[in-house]
């Protein structure tokens, strides 16, 4: 048994210092070689970016679910999906601060907040709607065809309201 143990990580592999020293205490304890030690290490690296794989294709998957069931969508998918995304960009960017984009991103290197939910449904579905309510073209607001005065007399009265005192 070693007084200390070394272990020379793969190429690209970073170790965080304080679990590698939790590893060496737990080898001292239970009496490990340098080469089980070794052994050990090796495993736990495999089996942990394993499990990290696993994930992210599970994560990868979900996303890609929502991605296709936002196409299929029956309310802003289909033939409008593109028009729909679109319009959905367009009011993120002219409403949306940076947190909030970051959100709606893939999380990366440059993104580790993403969350991707700029893919699910819901979300667009959403941005749909009020996209549709702020961006769509104003329509002209008609006063009610029923109080419209007919005679001359009731035009001046509606103009003049104060001048026809009763």
């Amino acid at each position: 048994m070693p007084d200390d143990y070394a272990f020379d990580p793969p190429e690209g592999v970073e170790l965080n210092e304080d679990a590698l020293g939790r590893y060496k205490t737990v080898a001292k304890d239970a009496g490990l070689t340098q080469h089980q030690f070794d052994a050990l290490l090796k495993y736990d690296l495999e089996r942990t970016q394993a499990a990290n794989d696993e994930a992210v294709g599970a994560w990868n998957e979900r996303v890609e679910g929502w991605r296709e069931a936002a196409r299929n969508d029956k309310e802003f998918g289909g033939q409008k999906f593109e028009q729909s995304v679109k319009q959905a960009l367009s009011l993120v960017e002219k409403y949306a601060d940076a947190d909030f984009k970051a959100l709606l991103k893939s999380p990366s290197e440059s993104n580790p907040d993403g969350l991707a939910i700029g893919n699910h449904p819901a979300v667009l579905r959403f941005l749909h709607r009020i996209g549709k309510q702020l961006l769509s073209e104003p329509t002209l607001v008609q006063g009610d065809a029923n109080a419209k005065p007919t005679t001359d007399e009731e035009k001046l009265k509606r103009m003049y309201p104060s001048m026809f005192k009763d």
